[in-house]
């Protein structure tokens, strides 16, 4: 089985990739409104609000986001842990929300999963956005405003059914962090860092499972995964955790919700180390690219706040 280290492989120098991205910005997509051909950077709000489980790379990721938004020039950025801020007059003034890590109100003393919580009604992790607050943002997200989900943000506010869809997965459990194969599973511009499609890499991090029978063909009709877990290196690893997985089990992958936007989501980033990976950067950058390519439209957002 041939590998391909990301840490070994020629790789684009960030002024190169600021180039393709402002190229990337500039293509028509067919769905949602649309940025013009000389495309204003990204304004992008990073929430990393948390109520419950705080991961330890947050703080460290926000400041690479904010290092890459100043060296690449390719977005600006601004950051908040208020769920108030997820409001249609905040957002009025963002191209996307990208979601660091967030986690929501716990009820019980466990972060249970989706199918769990919804068993219970009591014992989850709960959005922290009241229902009107909850429409608002999906209403927001309805004019074409974008969504990039990091790590947690596949792992929070289960009970919330428009999360999950939005999400494009349901969330089932995780094991203690290992390293495993990752596969590039999709030629997409947003993993092209990693390679092409077959090729592989080895990743140590936390890696999320996802429930059977809720995955894009019940959530969402295109999603498309880009990178998906392969084998554990220990053996010892891969015989207690591996079925769970699946074939290709997936681990970043695009979306729209509903056909009206654009959306990322990447479970890479529980560790610092991850965060500081060139090709994982790159990712990142690539991800907010390909959703910045719808942006919201302003009239719907106006009619919104009008509302």
């Amino acid at each position: 089985m041939s590998r391909t280290s990301p840490a070994n492989r020629s790789r684009l120098p960030l002024w190169a990739l600021t180039a393709v991205l402002a190229l990337a910005m500039g293509v028509v997509p067919s769905t949602a409104s649309l940025a013009d051909d000389d495309v204003d950077p990204t304004r992008v709000l990073v929430y990393s609000g948390t109520q419950a489980y705080r991961h330890g790379s947050i703080e460290h990721g926000n400041a690479i986001l904010a290092d890459l938004a100043t060296r690449t020039e390719a977005f600006t950025v601004q950051f908040t842990e208020d769920p108030a801020d997820l409001s249609v007059d905040t957002l009025s003034g963002y191209d996307l929300v990208l979601f660091n890590s967030p986690s929501g109100q716990r009820t019980g003393f466990l972060d249970w999963p989706a199918h769990v919580c919804t068993a219970t009604g009591v014992l989850c992790d709960r959005a922290p956005l009241d229902d009107a607050q909850r429409t608002a943002f999906i209403n927001w997200v309805g004019c074409g405003g974008g969504v990039v989900g990091i790590h947690q943000a596949m792992d929070a506010w289960h009970d919330w059914p428009e999360w999950d869809e939005l999400v494009g997965m349901v969330f089932f459990s995780h094991f203690q962090a290992a390293e495993a194969e990752v596969f590039v599973t999709a030629d997409h511009p947003t993993v092209t860092a990693f390679g092409g499609q077959g090729d592989s890499f080895l990743l140590y991090d936390e890696h999320y499972t996802f429930l059977d029978g809720e995955g894009p063909e019940d959530l969402s009709s295109d999603v498309e995964v880009v990178l998906g877990i392969g084998e554990f290196t220990d053996p010892g690893t891969e015989l207690r955790q591996g079925a769970f997985y699946g074939d290709r089990g997936a681990l970043a992958w695009t979306s729209t919700f509903r056909g009206q936007n654009r959306t990322f989501m990447t479970n890479l980033g529980h560790h610092t180390e991850t965060w500081d990976m060139p090709e994982y950067q790159e990712h990142l950058l690539a991800g907010i690219a390909h959703v910045a390519e719808v942006r919201p439209d302003p009239a719907c957002v106006t009619a919104l706040g009008n509302s």
